[in-house]
């Protein structure tokens, strides 16, 4: 969830949009590092990519954001470092995982999310090989090795 929190804090989005997000995160880190960058696993659901945890927690919201959310940092200075960010660089890897996370969001700012669904739904990708194997299918180490990245 912390990695869902610090996409956010990078740049605001719509629950759709934070699942490929994280999505794609988690398969360039693992395509480069070998490790995941957490435990939760992917689901194949209609629109894409899908981790059940975040999706529950986020699921029916237009602002994901909340002033009641209270592991979440809105304006932050030069000098202050946000508890997200702050856990992350505490974790294995968790500098690599916020060069790679800040990296994606970036790249990926200006498309929008159903634009995001249709990059995850590109044949080839591992999200249509989960999903040849069945609605809301594990995306498993093997189908993202496999797989053609998602671009």
């Amino acid at each position: 969830m912390d990695i869902a929190r610090y996409i956010l804090l990078l740049k605001p989005a719509s629950p759709l949009k934070l699942q490929k997000l994280l999505y794609i995160c988690y398969e360039r880190f693992y395509k480069k590092t070998g490790t995941f960058m957490f435990g939760e696993k992917f689901l194949a659901y209609d629109y894409g990519p899908v981790v059940e945890d975040v999706y529950n927690q986020y699921r029916g919201k237009r602002e994901i954001l909340s002033i009641n959310d209270a592991k979440t940092v809105y304006s932050i200075s030069d000098e202050a470092v946000s508890p997200i960010t702050y856990r992350l660089s505490k974790v294995e890897n968790g500098e690599e995982i916020k060069e790679v996370v800040k990296s994606t969001v970036s790249e990926y700012s200006d498309v929008s999310a159903w634009d995001m669904v249709d990059i995850t739904h590109k044949e080839d990708t591992a999200w249509t090989h989960a999903r040849n194997e069945g609605r809301n299918t594990e995306i498993t180490e093997d189908i993202i090795l496999k797989a053609k990245p998602t671009e």
